[in-house]
């Protein structure tokens, strides 16, 4: 739906103020996501699955919904990651990225049209190691690795098409960011 900021919010009570402040004031449920790369600079997405809540079978980032209003945003997403993938991946996340809205259309079993409305906040993450395993096999099917955002926007989420448009955008900064880490904290 929109790009709503370009600054980081600490956690959850400090960025419903900031969205009021700006007169987003419908109601929304909140989400962190981790926009994943690898060291061959490979998006990580999730399938969707047929459990999912909506768009079943659309790849998205790695993430999830906040509640504890008090919860730092950064220390939610590390929470969502190890829920998503597992303890054993290490995901660094490098740098906030952006906050936006997302309108989920979801019908339910009688058929009946429903709409969400989602706060997103995005992070650029890197899997420096360990594997990533599907720990709710039900609600995500499994992973894809995109090479040079190179996917078609139709098999993309809602929302992780927002984030393709804004990644194809700052992806020089990104990548050279990516490319620092590995080589900074790379083993000598």
């Amino acid at each position: 739906m929109a790009h709503l900021l370009d600054s980081e919010a600490r956690n959850l009570e400090e960025l419903r103020i900031r969205l009021s402040r700006m007169g987003f004031d419908q109601p929304y449920s909140v989400a962190v996501e981790g926009l994943v790369f690898d060291a061959d600079l490979n998006w990580i997405l999730m399938r969707r699955g047929k459990q999912a809540s909506d768009e079943v079978g659309k790849l998205e980032g790695i993430g999830g919904r906040v509640e504890d209003p008090l919860a730092c945003l950064r220390d939610e997403l590390r929470r969502e990651i190890v829920e998503e993938v597992g303890p054993e991946a290490d995901i660094e996340i490098l740098e906030f990225l952006e906050v936006k809205s997302d309108r989920v259309r979801k019908v339910d079993s009688r058929g009946r049209e429903t709409f969400k409305t989602w706060v997103i906040v995005s992070f650029a993450c890197l899997h420096r190691s360990g594997g990533l395993l599907i720990q709710e096999p039900e609600k995500n099917e499994g992973f894809e690795y995109v090479q040079d955002l190179k996917v078609a926007p139709e098999r993309l989420s809602s929302s992780c098409r927002q984030s393709l448009v804004m990644l194809q955008k700052a992806w020089p900064r990104i990548s050279t960011r990516i490319k620092r880490e590995l080589t900074v904290n790379s083993p000598a």
